[in-house]
């Protein structure tokens, strides 16, 4: 969940009970399988259970982040470089280690007539998916309406063959007839594990987390891998904050996520402003720690042009964006079996009847969804929201493309410009300075020094009109705002 707890405080489960709940699930599904006449033998089930509660054994703190996300590890979680002393020192440990899973956790994939036993764990909608989608779910809180797996589903999971003649671990929707219920609930499954994506792993809040934690970490240097095998993720966010670095900017990034003073986004691009190429040659420039140091300085010197007063510094911005561009719905690619010989993935499912095409349809619908959560962000402190219009602006023209119009601040901050502007003016002519003050005392909710402008600036409207009031638009404003400044409001003490 990396730092999903920064948005849903609740996600603080660990991956050691996510992994005895993998085990469990596992366990379910072999049971079930049992129930149903699919019959597998112990020295089967061992292999399978084992590889179940080791299979996140590699993930070292923030692995996904740090590794696939941001590119910032050169050595995967899943790399066998890395696993190898790990597996190895537990199966000293471990009597009669199963030698399939130690060759599972290696990432050696089994022979094709037992292709099932990594199915059963590590493919689409697995022992590790049934886990993880409701433990995920249940303790964020972050999808409102409880989600529970229902086991019936299990019980239509059976071995087939592929297309290849391997075995696999297919869901069969067919006893007497042809369930459709049974495609209801796994399509659920799919559309459930899209919300968590969208709510969980693709919140804004938690990819400003992640841009500042790999900018820390970039600064910080990283722990060799027998160092990070040993950690915890209290333990690592310890050492980058106390690792000497520029100026402890390591430091003031990680205490800003302790404290949750997270950085807020300027800038957001959509794959629907980009194209698809554009969007492979976005990633793959700037999804790497260099790529993104050069593109955040190039956007500092812009915003620096467009506010010559005002000095900005390494690290005032973060971007996010990841090497990975693909966004792949690989729910979509369990296997199913309820016409011909062979199990094939769902979305090759060839429609011939309405309700197959309806199928398709919603497939379809989940992958294009699944593509459309890819973005890349600019953050800025939390200190330098004054500034967000400058650089979204600086944004704009780096990249030579359009912020998001949900994200995009631009509308607001010209027009409170333009009222600040004409409010300048209206003091000017109708002495409107000393009325805004007595608004803010009236009004304690407007004790900001632009709110009470924004009063000042309705209340002279209100008496003389907008057209009569800007007819010397070119005058230059006069000091009043020095006002506002030197005279606080009785909501301000």
């Amino acid at each position: 969940m990396g730092l999903a707890y920064l948005v849903y405080p609740g996600a603080i489960h660990t991956r050691f009970l996510h992994s005895i709940g993998t085990v469990a699930a596992a366990q379910t599904m072999l049971t079930t399988m049992k129930e149903e006449g699919t019959a597998i033998d112990s020295d089967t089930t061992d292999a399978i259970r084992m590889f179940a509660l080791l299979h996140d054994v590699g993930h070292y703190p923030f692995a996904h982040l740090l590794s696939d996300e941001m590119g910032i590890y050169s050595i995967g979680h899943d790399d066998k470089e890395h696993l190898k002393p790990i597996v190895d020192t537990i199966s000293d440990e471990v009597h009669d280690m199963p030698q399939e899973a130690i060759e599972m956790l290696l990432g050696e994939t089994p022979p094709p007539k037992r292709l099932f036993m990594q199915d059963m764990v590590s493919n689409t909608v697995c022992a590790d998916l049934v886990d993880y989608i409701q433990r995920d779910g249940y303790f964020s809180g972050a999808t409102g309406l409880g989600f529970r797996f229902d086991n019936r589903l299990l019980g239509y999971f059976k071995l087939v063959p592929d297309q290849d003649g391997a075995i696999r671990l297919a869901i069969v929707p067919v006893k007497d007839k042809i369930r459709l219920d049974v495609i209801t609930d796994l399509l659920q499954l799919l559309r459930y594990r899209y919300v968590l994506t969208e709510r969980i792993t693709y919140h804004h809040a938690k990819l400003a987390a992640s841009a500042m934690l790999a900018k820390a970490v970039v600064w910080a240097g990283q722990p060799d891998s027998e160092t990070l095998a040993t950690m915890t993720d209290d333990r690592f966010l310890d050492h980058v904050a106390h690792k000497s670095d520029n100026d402890g900017l390591a430091s003031d990034l990680v205490n800003g996520l302790l404290e949750r003073r997270l950085y807020k986004p300027v800038f957001r691009l959509t794959r629907k402003a980009v194209s698809r190429m554009t969007v492979e040659g976005f990633a793959k420039k700037f999804g790497t720690p260099k790529g993104r140091e050069n593109l955040e300085m190039e956007i500092l010197d812009e915003a620096s042009g467009l506010v010559p007063s005002k000095t900005f510094h390494e690290g005032d911005i973060v971007l996010y964006t990841s090497p990975d561009y693909r966004m792949t719905f690989k729910a979509a690619g369990v296997l199913v079996k309820w016409k011909g010989d062979a199990a094939i993935p769902l979305r090759n499912v060839i429609a011939e009847e309405y309700w197959e095409t309806t199928i398709q349809q919603e497939v379809k619908a989940l992958e294009d969804k699944y593509d459309a959560l890819w973005s890349a962000y600019v953050f800025v402190n939390p200190s330098l929201r004054d500034f967000a219009f400058e650089i979204e602006k600086a944004c704009a023209e780096v990249l030579e493309m359009e912020n998001d119009p949900l994200l995009s601040q631009s509308l607001s901050r010209e027009d409170t410009y333009s009222d600040i502007k004409l409010a300048q003016r209206l003091m000017d002519r109708t002495g409107l300075a000393r009325s805004a003050l007595e608004i803010s005392h009236r009004n304690p909710r407007a004790a900001s020094k632009e709110d009470r402008l924004k009063e000042a600036l309705k209340d002279a409207i209100r008496a003389h009109g907008r057209d009569e009031l800007k007819k010397d638009e070119d005058k230059p404003p006069s000091k009043a705002l020095e006002k506002f400044d030197d005279e606080p409001s009785e909501s301000e003490g």
